[in-house]
């Protein structure tokens, strides 16, 4: 039994077994067998905080926590420069994190001295994009990358035969793909690269402001 501090508010309890962990870890939980219990107690603040995550990453209690526990053993990778932003996503969503662009005025090579850089988080398809991704990403606090204020947006990846979207071409042409963790996000982009190149999606100019329409 491993308890928190003597003074310290408990408000919950999670029970963790260390197989069951490596097989969340590795995207296998419903494989997981052999269950070695270890009663964890939790201060109330903890508890709470874990349970707002685990609530927004679509996630039970108990896997979100072994998912916290395990996220050193399997790190994101990909671009360098994203690599606090992948540590991030991965350790507030888990495996419901696959991949990141970075796209806008930054990529463009047109952005002004203040201007954030924009990065789309791209989510599972069964994770729901709601205002309690934000909240969460938010309580982080500000990430920066090279002296710029990330700004994050988060976008679930559609399924395969799902067409693209506005946000998926607007990536695929001038996005640059920062992390692909299962090449989902790549198949994507390419999907969105060809609807364009056949013309079933076409940008368009509005009052100073482009916009993508889909062609029948």
């Amino acid at each position: 039994m491993v308890q928190g501090p003597t003074r310290s508010r408990v408000h919950g309890a999670i029970m963790i077994s260390s197989q069951f962990m490596a097989d969340i870890t590795k995207g296998r939980a419903r494989q997981a067998r052999h269950i070695h219990a270890v009663l964890l107690r939790l201060p109330a603040t903890l508890h709470r905080a874990l349970t707002r995550q685990a609530r927004a990453g679509g996630r039970s209690f108990n896997e979100w926590c072994v998912q916290r526990l395990g996220e050193a053993i399997d790190p994101p990778e990909g671009d360098p420069r994203g690599i606090d932003v992948g540590r991030r996503a991965q350790r507030l969503f888990g495996s419901a994190f696959v991949g990141m662009i970075a796209i806008g005025s930054v990529v463009r090579g047109d952005a002004a001295a203040d201007s954030d850089l924009d990065l789309l988080i791209v989510l599972n398809p069964q994770t729901p994009i709601s205002r309690a991704l934000y909240r969460v990403w938010d309580a982080e606090g500000d990430l920066t990358i090279n002296d710029r204020l990330v700004d994050a947006h988060f976008i679930a990846l559609p399924a395969e035969t799902a067409p693209a979207t506005a946000v998926w071409a607007e990536a695929a042409i001038e996005g640059e793909l920062w992390l692909d963790r299962d090449g989902g996000v790549t198949r994507q982009l390419a999907r969105a690269r060809r609807d364009i190149a056949d013309g079933r999606l076409v940008r368009r100019t509005m009052h100073g402001h482009s916009y993508w329409k889909e062609v029948a």
